[in-house]
């Protein structure tokens, strides 16, 4: 995660801080346009990039999704969305239930016999490819950034 610091101080960004070596990067900046510093980050890294606002992360936090799921018999994911969401149904199946829904995440809970993969393709079938999760735990390191 180092190397990826390391180039993406090629681009004006502050106390930037990688999160595990999950891919996830905290940063500060000045930048208004996030598509253009998207598309940086994305031509220096070679890897699709999503950034995600302040506002956004604290929003998440605020909305306490898994607030009434027992971890223990559940792993709970967080998807973030590249593309604008337009569909807020909350969908259930076997082992699989969508918790809290907006434009630019999702929440599930999935119950330890299903895997993560599985529950990828899931959302991706239904929300598409240009999509990152990521499991609970990892997300609050992020949101200990912002808080």
């Amino acid at each position: 995660m180092q190397e990826v610091k390391e180039i993406l101080q090629k681009i004006p960004l502050h106390n930037i801080q990688t999160v595990l070596a999950s891919g996830n990067v905290y940063f500060e900046t000045e930048e208004e346009d996030i598509s253009t510093l998207q598309s940086k980050m994305k031509h220096l890294l070679n890897v699709e990039v999503l950034i995600k606002s302040e506002r956004e992360m604290l929003n998440l936090l605020e909305k306490k999704p898994f607030e009434k799921i027992s971890e223990t018999e559940n792993k709970t994911l967080v998807s973030f969305l590249g593309e604008k969401n337009s569909d807020f149904t909350l969908h259930k199946q076997k082992d699989f239930e969508t918790l809290y829904v907006s434009q630019n995440v999702i929440c599930v809970a999935i119950s330890k016999n299903m895997g993560t993969t599985e529950a990828m393709k899931i959302l991706e079938k239904r929300y598409g490819k240009n999509i990152t999760t990521r499991n609970w735990s990892t997300t609050e390191k992020l949101l200990n950034f912002f808080s």
